[in-house]
């Protein structure tokens, strides 16, 4: 999460200086500016501690995913991916980032998880 907003704040002042995107106006830029600041306070006022927890958590459901995909448990894999991504999807703090990245228009939030659908059109073995 720090890592995340210490990025957006890095690159706030390039952008400020730089010029636009061929095709974007200078309005243009100056808006996702604006929402870029909008966005990096929204995350600052997530928990911090929940938002670490939270990272953590996310770790050991892709360290056991991995360990039921190498261990050849593909349809188990795949059952904890879903449940696990529905109950982080449900979390408050990923409610909150979600909101806080909607400010961002134009860009695919950082937050965002893959839905049921694409999960169960892809199997998640096959990223290990």
């Amino acid at each position: 999460m720090k890592k995340i907003i210490s990025l957006i704040t890095l690159c706030l002042p390039l952008a400020a200086i730089a010029q636009p995107p061929a095709g974007m106006s200078q309005q243009s830029m100056e808006e996702m500016m604006e929402n870029a600041r909008k966005m990096q306070e929204c995350l600052q006022n997530i928990d911090q501690k929940s938002m670490e927890a939270m990272e953590e958590k996310s770790r050991k459901i892709a360290q056991r995913i991995e360990n039921l995909c190498r261990a050849g448990k593909r349809d188990q894999a795949q059952r904890f991916a879903i449940e696990s991504g529905r109950e982080l999807a449900a979390s408050e703090e990923m409610r909150k980032m979600q909101e806080c990245s909607k400010m961002m228009q134009g860009m695919k939030p950082p937050t965002t998880l893959p839905s049921e659908k694409e999960l169960q059109q892809h199997h998640i073995c096959d990223n290990y």
